[in-house]
């Protein structure tokens, strides 16, 4: 076997394998060989047929057999070679695209990534200049209702919608468009998400409430406006956020 190793970049590789034809027709023999122990010809009982006959009927099968057995013990061998010089691919090598028929060298390329050579410059005796964030209070509350919500149960609620409850509900039309399937969606009330008249629209609803409000639609543009679209939804359930005691 000869190879060949050639630098892409800092962390790829190309490795270029040649096995000689003497040695790729030994191997490519013994799959013949037991090809020809699995398959039965016209006029031969199972594994009787000459070689020849086989390969003739089943070429593409026996190379495509061939290849995947032997092609990774190959590249086995070369990786095992690379290990002695100090290198050490650290992905599976990829194969390049190849054409080989059974009487010519075997010559296959493999790309492969190792880990970069790093030279450290200057990791001692120097200082970061750090300045540490001010802790204040509105940073503990924040952190304090995010560790709230994180722990909140959301319960049924039987009475009316109020702010930051959290409503279930599909829409049943979309402008002028009659939605059939459109799956179940939760909005909380407050976050004015979709504007305004939407939360307004929502407030007090209760389960079963068909809603015709309209969304604001965010620009694709800063400087645009928000574009409006008309809606109709129906309230499925509403639930009441319980946030646990600090």
């Amino acid at each position: 076997m000869k190879s060949n190793l050639e630098k892409l970049s800092e962390c790829k590789r190309k490795l270029d394998i040649t096995i000689p034809k003497e040695d790729v027709k030994k191997d490519y023999q013994n799959v013949l060989k037991k090809f020809r122990s699995k398959v039965s010809l016209p006029g031969f009982r199972k594994g009787k047929a000459s070689l020849p006959m086989v390969e003739n009927a089943y070429k593409e099968q026996i190379k495509a057999s061939y290849l995947e057995e032997f092609l990774p013990e190959y590249y086995q061998q070369a990786i095992e070679k690379l290990h002695k010089e100090k290198i050490f691919p650290i992905n599976q090598g990829e194969l390049e695209d190849f054409k080989w028929e059974p009487d010519d060298d075997l010559k296959v390329s493999f790309k492969f990534e190792v880990n970069p050579s790093i030279k450290l410059e200057k990791y001692k005796n120097f200082t970061v200049n750090f300045k540490p964030e001010k802790i204040t209070p509105k940073i503990i509350d924040n952190e304090l209702k995010a560790l709230q919500e994180n722990y909140a149960r959301v319960l049924d609620k039987d009475s009316s919608a109020e702010n930051q409850d959290l409503i279930y509900y599909k829409v049943e039309k979309y402008g002028d468009e009659q939605l059939k399937e459109e799956k179940e969606s939760s909005y909380r009330i407050g976050n004015k998400i979709f504007g305004e008249k939407f939360d307004k629209a929502v407030l007090g609803a209760k389960l079963g409430d068909m809603i015709n409000t309209v969304i604001e639609i965010p620009p694709s543009k800063q400087e645009e406006k928000p574009k409006t679209q008309n809606v109709a939804l129906k309230i499925n359930s509403v639930k009441k956020i319980e946030l646990p005691e600090l």
